[in-house]
């Protein structure tokens, strides 16, 4: 799942089937609207470079301290901004 500019989606058609003839024409259309066709709701290099940042900063901490407990706790954070541009890269969807 990912965030959508709806704004960009408006006069798009919103269509509940009411019959199986109906639902096999949607299904039809289906194949031909890729989600990647839909805007993201931001700039996803924006996104990653801004994690980059956080993630370098936190490294250069861990670099400079002596204490194993902050050690330990910096290293945490590192993987979960890792974990985060990873998602980022994919577009918002986290497969685990």
């Amino acid at each position: 799942m990912r965030l959508i500019d709806i704004e960009k989606l408006r006069g798009c058609a919103i269509i509940r089937p009411h019959n199986g003839v109906e639902v096999k024409v949607i299904e039809s259309f289906s194949d031909k609207i890729k989600h990647q066709d839909i805007p993201t709701a931001y700039d996803v290099d924006a996104v990653f470079q801004k994690i980059e940042q956080l993630r370098m900063q936190y490294f250069m901490t861990i670099a400079n301290t002596g204490d194993k407990t902050l050690d330990v706790a910096y290293e945490k954070v590192c993987k979960a901004l890792d974990n985060a541009i990873e998602i980022v890269k994919k577009g918002g969807k986290n497969d685990k």
